[in-house]
Order: C-alpha cells, then structure tokens, then sequence
C-alpha cells in the first residue's frame, strides 16, 4: 500500500513539474504544490525504512472506514 502511494507521489511530483514549465505564470504555485507533495514522497519514504528496520513489529489495526 505505501508503494503504491510512493509511486502516485512521485507521478504527481513529476506532473506539477511538467505543468510548472508549460504554464510559467502558475509556476509558482505548482511549484510550492511540489514542495508539499516532496514532503509527502518523503514521509512515505521514512516510513518504508522504519517498516524494513523493524519488521518484527505488529502492525497496528487498520482504521475504521465509514464510521
């Protein structure tokens, strides 16, 4: 699951840095957009380490969806 959210990042990073370049009057904004989503590539990043480093530990029980 966080492999897939890492890779929808990382195409979305990809994507605003494309859209920065074919629309210079919003680059500004994209660009920030993509400082945000580089964050969240690198959380998911930190968070696949911590899962490798310790794969000894339980994961915790998976929320509840719909209330």
């Amino acid at each position: 699951m966080l492999g897939t959210a890492l890779n929808t990042l990382q195409q979305a990073e990809i994507t605003m840095t494309q859209m920065a370049r074919q629309f210079p009057a919003a680059s500004p904004s994209l660009l920030d957009a993509q400082k945000g989503i580089r964050q969240g590539v690198d959380g998911i990043r930190a968070a696949l380490r911590q899962i490798m480093t310790s794969p000894g530990q339980p994961e915790p029980p998976a929320p509840n969806i719909g209330g």
